[in-house]
């Protein structure tokens, strides 16, 4: 709105009579009943005296401008326009030129655009009117409020629009009915699925593109009037359809018929999706579906699936073997009564953990953890669980579960345990086997450098063969064991004894000096000389002979080390027995 505009049309010389009638108006009458009519009346009307002055309006017109009052309304009235009309002419000459030709002719019709109080465009329909009077002629202006008109022109003309797009646009083959069961358009699309090259011969040989019935039996030209119809009632209808190519290949079709506006007046689009791709995948699914369900019951794992809020779904058979139940069911009933302990071995609770395990597996993709579960009659089941997620092909997911049972590892583990116990320990009496004490002795031996003291013992049971011989292998037993015990007692820190083989032994203690270790070896006698070990009621005494070399650094071998500390035992046997004897390293 411009605030420059005068506030009355400039005066114009008009012919002293009209070319048209004028229409009578008793300016004296009852002006109260002249109020009434005007304010009856469903359009803005506003009053022009001769002179193009704005003299009186209804109350209609003061609703639509957004206005308060009568005076306000004359005395702004000419401001109510914007300074150019759309086409470009001045908005002042324009509405002198019309109230001009309605005093002269007596009336005349135009668009007009108007601008609200708060200067929102209005877009009117004029029809301006010459009344009579005594004194002098009026104008009266009757005004249509254009923008529910236009609006609705706007929406019918961008319903076209959206139509055409659609039909230019859509992935789909889609064709227009009318209401006499014409097929009138189609998109390139439609010639695309059909392999046509223009669009004439589609419309024309729709129906050859159908077989004569569809799978239910129907003629197809019998189906198209009924899907239609059922269109045009409902708005919208979707149906299965069978399309054939020219040269009779099958197309499985949905078709989605939607009633719409196109050029004026209803008709109905047809969508049709070409199915053949999507029972493909279909079929293709479900002998993948087939395929992964072999796969999961075939599992050597406990396999079990789960919505994202911990209810079971299903499992495979594997499971149910593992918690010793005889199918998916009894799982399902049992599992978070008998099978699911309140805690886990590490003190938390069990629910906490699976939630705190979902939860890691959907924001990082899987999640790994040792857990306990029961059998049906209370066996422990130390297991490793991986969960999963997986989409359910919405937004949610379902959880896939991994359940190894580590009873049989664990077993494994515990023989494999065994089995290194034999392997580096004497099962007797537990000193280190012959293989693992000379391991650590040829260590021992690589760290030690000149100027080193350092000597390997060897020794074996006074007459142990006469033990055996009179009280048995057990008794025998018995006294190896005392011994061994009680070496083991005085070996110093980082002290080794290990067993030769029959009543034979190695000890190593370590880098020590000469002094030292010859007073171990003496208390060492002394203290196996004051075993007793009882046997058929018969006390034993006990005594060990022992020899020991001493290492100098061209000594290399650990073998020859052992063979030097052997010669020295035999030196000590040879002395008497229950003593010791040390000597150094020949090359």
């Amino acid at each position: 709105m411009d605030d420059n505009l005068d506030t009355a049309v400039p005066d114009t010389d008009l012919p002293s009579e009209s070319s048209a009638a004028a229409i009578p108006f008793d300016h004296g009458g009852d002006q109260s009943v002249l109020r009434m009519m005007m304010d009856a009346t469903p359009l803005c009307v506003t009053l022009f005296d001769s002179r193009s002055n704005c003299i009186d309006c209804n109350q209609e017109a003061l609703r639509l401008f957004e206005v308060g009052t009568r005076e306000e309304y004359t005395e702004r009235f000419f401001r109510f326009s914007p300074e150019f009309q759309p086409d470009g002419s001045s908005s002042a000459e324009e509405a002198s030129r019309y109230l001009a030709k309605a005093l002269r002719e007596g009336s005349c019709a135009f668009r007009w655009t108007h601008l609200t109080s708060t200067g929102c465009v209005l877009p009117t329909e004029i029809t301006l009117v010459r009344l009579s009077t005594p004194g002098e002629d009026v104008v009266a202006g009757y005004a249509r409020d254009l923008r529910p008109q236009l609006a609705a022109e706007q929406l019918e003309r961008s319903a076209s629009e959206r139509v055409k797009l659609l039909l230019g646009a859509s992935p789909l083959f889609v064709s227009l009915w009318n209401r006499d069961y014409q097929n009138i358009e189609c998109n390139q699309e439609a010639l695309n699925l059909f392999d046509i090259d223009d669009k004439g011969t589609y419309l024309d040989h729709f129906f050859d593109l159908s077989p004569e019935r569809q799978p239910d039996g129907t003629l197809t030209s019998d189906k198209v009037r009924q899907v239609i119809d059922e269109a045009f009632a409902r708005g919208r209808y979707v149906f299965e359809w069978m399309h054939c190519t020219p040269d009779g290949e099958p197309i499985p079709s949905e078709v989605t018929l939607v009633r719409l506006q196109y050029q004026g007046d209803y008709v109905v689009a047809g969508y049709t999706r070409d199915m053949r791709s999507q029972l493909e995948a279909e079929r293709s699914a479900r002998e993948s579906a087939k395929r992964l369900d072999a796969l999961v019951r075939s599992l050597p794992l406990g396999c079990m699936f789960w919505t994202d809020v911990g209810e079971l779904l299903e499992c495979n058979e594997q499971a149910a073997k593992m918690f010793r139940l005889p199918d998916e069911a009894a799982v399902r009933e049992h599992y978070y009564t008998d099978l699911f302990p309140p805690k886990q071995p590490d003190g938390r609770s069990s629910v906490e953990k699976i939630r705190e395990m979902v939860k890691e597996a959907l924001e990082s993709g899987h999640s790994v953890s040792e857990w306990m579960y029961h059998t049906i009659d209370g066996e422990p089941i130390p297991s490793e669980l991986t969960l999963v997620p997986i989409s359910d092909g919405s937004d949610g997911y379902q959880i896939a579960s991994y359940c190894r049972d580590l009873r049989e590892l664990q077993s494994t583990l515990e023989i494999n345990r065994k089995l290194q116990q034999l392997a580096y320990f004497d099962p007797l009496t537990g000193a280190s086997s012959r293989i693992n004490f000379m391991q650590m002795l040829k260590a021992r031996m690589a760290d030690l450098r000149e100027g080193d003291t350092f000597g390997l013992g060897l020794f074996d049971v006074d007459h142990f063969k006469e033990v055996n011989d009179a009280h048995g292998h057990k008794a025998g037993d018995l006294v190896l064991e005392a011994i061994v015990s009680r070496v083991r007692d005085l070996l110093p820190e980082g002290g080794i004894v290990g067993r030769y083989g029959g009543d034979e032994f190695m000890v190593q203690l370590g880098v020590m000096g000469r002094h030292e270790l010859e007073q171990w070896y003496a208390r060492l006698l002394r203290e196996i000389s004051r075993i007793k070990v009882t046997a058929d009621s018969e006390i034993l005494g006990t005594a060990i002979s022992l020899g020991c070399c001493f290492w100098q650094p061209a000594c290399h071998d650990a073998e020859v080390l052992l063979e030097q500390a052997d010669a020295a035992l035999y030196e000590a046997k040879n002395a008497g027995r229950n003593c010791y004897v040390m000597r150094d390293f020949i090359c």
